[in-house]
């Protein structure tokens, strides 16, 4: 059987997909609340954290993901770019209340466009229709295979190189070699600037 939109023909808009990203409820019920009145959005997903957040960028295959710069008491807005931007190819949109260049770096959101909270809801609304519509750009050069997305997600878990060699069931120095990758692609020197002081280290 044909969907409505192959009855309808290729005129009609496609759904946007959107994953909602805040750790306070409120805020989040009331962004849900702004997409769910229309009809070329949907909200697949939602996350209250950062290990949330990146499960759900990598297992519902969003279009647009909307996230705070502060979630989970810290300032994580930068690392949470550049990790969701190589684990999925959703545009990311900071919904945000802080000024760049004052209130944070503004070189931190190269990747991610900015909407403020004070902003009409009209403008939320348009940055997502229009982020979609624009030519995508690569968030690095040297984009992680599959394997060392699969490593990256396990070490934002906060799971250890021998439990993720255990978990995957490869060799330790495999794993160690997958890290080694995932950092130098994400121009980071450790994994403690990887993952940021708000996920549990091991």
């Amino acid at each position: 059987m044909q969907s409505r939109s192959e009855l309808d023909g290729p005129s009609v808009s496609r759904t946007i997909r959107v994953v909602a990203v805040d750790d306070h409820p409120v805020l989040l019920r009331g962004l849900v609340q702004i997409l769910a009145h229309e009809a070329d959005l949907v909200v697949a997903a939602t996350a209250a954290g950062i290990a949330e957040a990146v499960d759900r960028a990598m297992t519902v295959s969003p279009d647009v993901i909307i996230l705070p710069w502060r979630l989970e008491g810290r300032a994580t807005g930068h690392e949470l770019v550049r990790v969701l931007g190589s684990l999925s190819p959703a545009r990311l949109i900071i919904y945000t209340g802080f000024v760049p260049g004052v209130d944070m770096p503004a070189q931190s959101v190269a990747g991610a466009t900015l909407v403020a909270k004070t902003a009409d809801p009209a403008e939320l609304l348009s940055t997502i229709r229009g982020t979609t519509r624009a030519t995508p750009v690569s968030p690095t050069a040297d984009p992680l295979t599959v394997r060392e997305r699969e490593v990256l997600h396990l070490l934002l878990r906060g799971l250890s190189n021998a439990e993720i060699a255990s978990l995957m069931t490869i060799e330790l120095s495999t794993v160690k070699s997958h890290v080694r990758a995932v950092l130098r692609k994400l121009h980071v020197t450790s994994r403690r600037d990887l993952i940021g002081p708000a996920v549990r280290h091991r």
